[in-house]
């Protein structure tokens, strides 16, 4: 089934108006104290992106070049939860 998503879903979806302990680095670079001015990423961006490093370290350990993009194809649809985008 297809969603019809707007880019007000989108970034409600993958920011983060909260300071979190993942954005601790983010938070540091900002120019005002006052105004939050960066961008932050939702948790669940964090913990899907962390989850894709960990998969193609092992991944690119495994893989011979020839089969390599299919390998991370199927390990990404296996291993990877999109279910909350």
């Amino acid at each position: 089934m297809t969603y019809a998503v707007t880019g007000d879903d989108c970034k409600t979806c993958v920011t983060s108006q909260v300071l979190v302990s993942v954005s601790a680095f983010i938070y540091f670079r900002e120019h005002e104290e006052e105004e939050q001015s960066l961008t932050h990423p939702s948790e669940r961006v964090v913990q899907s992106v962390s989850s894709l490093v960990t998969l193609l370290d092992g991944t690119m350990a495994d893989a011979y070049p020839d089969s390599l993009d299919e390998k991370i194809t199927i390990s990404i649809k296996n291993t990877v939860d999109f279910e909350w985008i």
